[in-house]
């Protein structure tokens, strides 16, 4: 799977960025979805595989904000949710290409 450039969620068009500056004020931060400027921005410098897991993550996080408001998942619950997703693509064959 090739991370796209953009994604429709909820008909709101979130733009996929890899901008490392927006990582540089926390240095454990592999991914962030910014919802004023309808960005995900994800980290380069990780493993891929931890960078799919970030993606889903995200797009959790984008979902959560324009169905519920962000009030439906906690950090916690959208971590677990994205792992359940990561194994299951994993067992479908679905990796992130380079």
């Amino acid at each position: 799977m090739k991370i796209p450039e953009k994604l429709d969620i909820g008909g709101v068009t979130y733009h996929l960025r890899t901008d490392e500056q927006a990582f540089l004020t926390r240095q454990s931060l592999n991914g962030q979805t910014r919802f004023e400027e309808l960005d995900i921005c994800l980290s380069t410098t990780i493993h891929p595989e931890k960078r799919m897991h970030t993606f889903w993550h995200e797009i959790l996080h984008a979902i959560d904000e324009e169905y519920c408001g962000s009030k439906a998942l906690t950090e916690d619950a959208t971590d677990a949710i994205a792992s359940g997703l990561l194994q299951v693509l994993k067992q479908l064959g679905v990796t992130l290409e380079e």
